[in-house]
């Protein structure tokens, strides 16, 4: 009848039962279900304080095996938060632990609980400052742990708590834990560094106690974590960097370095610091597979791509299974990526361990990519002299499309044989010669006129991007040597003809020769 009334919300009858039977408050039904625990689930704090006005336990009775949790604990899994506020101000126990056995499949779905999670663990998982601040006030235990022997202060870090909790829980006494590792070496900053909380991060490595260069079990450093971080942050890499993290470090289990693992999870702006940091840009992880080949397949921005071919990434290493970063760009059908990739030289005839060239990988629906690699193979005979892999050819022919262009390439190139730029310079020459060659053409200020004033972009649209290309990469690297040359001018003048030193210009590099600059 009690708790019937209580679920109806009959105050007067609740009153009047209590009144004439005051030991039925904490009459508990077969599931071990009081009262108060119905005036819980309902959240009626106003009946909460009825039933507590005449003595009802906040408290359950050990003594009692029931299949209940606790008031606090029950108000906690409803998420009724004002009922366990009301609770903990009349004495009920903070630090309680969990029953796990008690709770229904729904409640696992908000927190991992554990036979030893606290009521301070739950609600500072659920960032309710307020809450865990009263749990404190009324004696909650700061060093209790989980069964993952994590603490309150552990679960505060890696949900992102306000700063000003964190700092509050440290000044009350969770100082000292800032030094523990769980059972798998892991420390709240490697909590706050995977959260990707700055200002967290920044907080606990001012404090003198933490050590940003403790490995986890697995051999992961803190840059290891900031690159696999759920929110990117470029300040935390740089911190960790500034403190002794080292910058090529491997994990024990999939040989990743930092590098390995900002570029598989597309952390663009902490790919391109590692990089210009001197990260290794040809280290191979535990799969075989190196920076480029995962700047191709992950989602890392094309600057990335380009400044890792800027560092020195070997451009034909194959993965395990022969393919290059080519092929995996095609696979992907990434045209920029592919762009890139022939630009700088990469082989379209290159075959992995089946047999398949890079044009073998590519979807026929993404005609962009298959655009960029016709354009390649229309060059390979009439400029390079090699022949396609007849599978490529077959592809090419059977489709309209493909078939249409590669037409329009081989126009094209034809007609560059025809156009003269600088008396019997033709532009297919430009398009053909070397590096070393056209740099010598570029030397001439008059040839560089003649072209600019003879060569019309639009009229070559299919390969126009390659002569722009071929001419900044030419013209990078002439000035590199013409430095190298006026350096060596200055010390050899008097002792090696000016051919000399144009020869010699050719074996040495700007970082050889002291104070030389572009």
């Amino acid at each position: 009848m009690l708790n019937l009334a209580v679920e109806m919300n009959d105050w007067a009858g609740v009153d009047a039962l209590l009144s004439k039977y005051p030991s039925h408050v904490n009459l508990a039904l077969e599931d071990g279900r009081t009262p108060l625990h119905t005036a819980i689930v309902k959240n009626n704090i106003e009946m909460m304080k009825i039933l507590l006005q005449h003595k009802a336990s906040v408290n359950r009775d050990p003594s009692r095996r029931t299949e209940t949790p606790s008031p606090l604990w029950l108000a906690m899994l409803q998420r009724h938060h004002r009922a366990a506020e009301f609770l903990i101000r009349r004495g009920a126990n903070v630090n309680e632990r969990c029953d796990t056995s008690l709770m229904s499949p729904e409640a696992w779905e908000h927190y991992d609980y554990d036979a030893q999670t606290t009521f301070l663990h739950v609600a500072v998982h659920r960032l309710d400052a307020s809450l865990a601040r009263l749990l404190m006030d009324h004696g909650a235990d700061l060093s209790a742990r989980n069964a993952k022997d994590r603490t309150a202060l552990f679960d505060a870090l890696a949900a992102d708590c306000p700063v000003d909790l964190v700092l509050e829980m440290m000044n009350r006494g969770a100082r000292h834990e800032l030094v523990h590792a769980d059972n798998m070496q892991c420390t709240y900053l490697h909590s706050v560094i995977s959260a990707g909380h700055e200002e967290l991060t920044e907080l606990l490595l001012a404090q003198p106690e933490v050590d940003a260069t403790l490995l986890h079990y697995t051999g992961k450093t803190m840059l290891h974590f900031a690159a696999d971080a759920r929110w990117e942050s470029v300040k935390t890499a740089r911190w960790l960097l500034e403190r002794g993290v080292p910058l090529d470090a491997r994990d024990r289990i999939f040989q990743n370095s930092p590098l390995h693992i900002a570029l598989r999870t597309g952390k663009s702006a902490m790919a391109k610091l590692l990089i210009e940091r001197g990260a290794d840009v040809n280290a191979r992880n535990g799969d075989g597979l190196r920076p480029l080949h995962l700047a191709v397949t992950g989602r890392c921005c094309l600057n990335v791509l380009e400044l890792l071919l800027a560092k020195g990434a070997e451009l034909h290493q194959p993965t395990p299974s022969g393919q290059t970063a080519l092929h995996l760009a095609c696979n992907e059908g990434r045209e920029g990526q592919l762009k890139t990739l022939l630009l700088r030289g990469a082989d379209p005839l290159a075959k992995d361990d089946v047999g398949r060239t890079p044009f073998q990988m590519i979807n026929r629906e993404v005609t962009g990519a298959a655009w960029q690699m016709i354009r390649r193979l229309g060059v390979l005979r009439m400029v390079e002299g090699r022949q396609i892999d007849e599978q490529d050819k077959q592809l090419i022919s059977r489709t309209p499309y493909m078939q249409e262009h590669y037409i329009a390439c081989r126009r094209e190139l034809q007609r560059m044989r025809k156009i003269k730029v600088y008396n019997d310079v033709t532009l297919f020459f430009v398009f053909a010669a070397s590096d070393e060659r056209l740099g010598m053409l570029m030397r001439n200020e008059e040839f560089l006129a003649s072209f600019k004033s003879r060569y019309v972009e639009y009229q070559y649209a299919v390969y126009n991007d390659y002569i722009s290309a071929k001419f900044k990469r030419t013209e990078k690297k002439l000035r590199r040597i013409c430095a190298v040359e006026n350096h060596l001018q200055k010390i050899f003048s008097a002792h090696l003809t000016y051919p000399a030193i144009e020869n010699l210009a050719k074996f040495v590099s700007v970082k050889d020769l002291p104070g030389c600059k572009l």
